[in-house]
């Protein structure tokens, strides 16, 4: 069975799987229209009891940005490992938390997109990619972000090697 990759970026994230009896990769994230892979934009948009990611969320930032009953983070990459939470709607949330979110997000996706791959993928376990100067208060907070999402981290592989 194949297991998945997770690019956890900064701006956009991927999920990717290699099937190595077929010599081909499978992208978990496509555009509708034509197909392509496309990553997600790693965006969160909290509104309304809601929780959207991706283009959904960076395409309404400049319309509900500062609007009362919106609250948006991106680069939430940047923020894991830190002790300091973030304050959404009164609330103190843990970067982690809203890496879960989109974590959760592109699972989902992903196991939407689970029909139409023939390799067998666990969408419950994958390799994490992550920056060469990412220490061990960031790996921890992302592997328990994966956690909540429902994914256990097999390993980590510094970017420039994945």
């Amino acid at each position: 069975m194949a297991q998945i990759g997770i690019d956890f970026g900064t701006t956009n994230s991927l999920i990717v799987a290699y099937d190595k009896r077929r010599h081909r990769f499978y992208y978990f994230t496509f555009d509708d229209d034509d197909g392509k892979p496309i990553p997600i934009s790693s965006t969160v948009w909290y509104h309304d009891h809601n929780i959207t990611v991706g283009s959904e969320a960076r395409k309404n930032i400049h319309t509900y940005a500062g609007i009362e009953g919106h609250h948006f983070e991106k680069s939430i990459k940047l923020k894991l490992g830190h002790n300091y939470g973030l304050n959404i709607f009164g609330k103190n949330v843990q970067p982690y938390k809203i890496a879960a979110d989109i974590l959760k997000s592109i699972k989902r996706t992903s196991e939407h997109k689970e029909n139409e791959n023939p390799s067998g993928v666990d969408l419950n376990r994958a390799v994490f990619t992550v920056p060469v100067n990412f220490d061990g208060n960031q790996r921890r907070s992302l592997r328990k972000a994966a956690q909540e999402a429902g994914i256990e981290v097999t390993t980590f592989i510094h970017e420039p090697f994945a």
